[in-house]
């Protein structure tokens, strides 16, 4: 089914930090989770809906294996089929599953969960980002002299150069 992501909303989004983190470790680095929706002005609506629909534009269709054990297929029908007042709660379980299930070949990243709708249909998108530090110059003016102010930029994510890693899109099938 051809799904037109150019009419893709998003409503909410809340984002979560997924260290790297060996299976069995005593003392692994703990998640950082949201306990808020995060705020998008419109300008950062608009800019995360595009490069996102983008993304969806070059992804494939994927079909759910039913002999694999998930409860995330359960968790993502169940936030389709109910009043959307769960969402904190519902992206925190699909963050702390996705720790679970890592092997320490994982890289670091950051968890986006969307809450979207398409004409007629709720949808949510799940994307695991690459997580990146990096450094911002600025120009500027300092005592009449033009310079770059220049300053650390921890916790970046989706850069024009970051990777996508994975990214689910379900919607409820009108």
């Amino acid at each position: 089914m051809a799904i037109d992501f150019g009419r893709l909303r998003i409503e909410q989004v809340i984002v979560h930090a997924i260290p790297r983190a060996v299976r069995d470790d005593p003392n692994p680095e703990p998640l950082r989770l949201s306990e808020v929706v995060s705020p998008l002005d419109d300008v950062m609506r608009a800019s995360l809906q595009s490069r996102l629909r983008g993304d969806l534009y070059a992804s494939r269709e994927v079909v759910e294996d039913p002999t694999i054990e998930s409860p995330v297929p359960k968790i993502i029908r169940t936030y389709l089929s109910e009043e959307p007042d769960d969402f904190v709660d519902m992206s925190r379980e699909l963050a702390q599953h996705l720790r679970g299930s890592q092997n320490g070949h994982n890289p670091n990243g950051m968890l986006l969960v969307a809450d979207c709708m398409l004409p007629g249909s709720r949808a949510l998108m799940i994307v695991k980002l690459e997580h990146q530090d990096g450094v911002q110059a600025s120009f500027s003016n300092s005592a009449g002299k033009k310079t770059f102010d220049v300053q650390q930029v921890p916790d970046l994510m989706y850069t024009s150069k970051s990777r996508v890693y994975k990214i689910g899109f379900f919607w409820q099938v009108p």
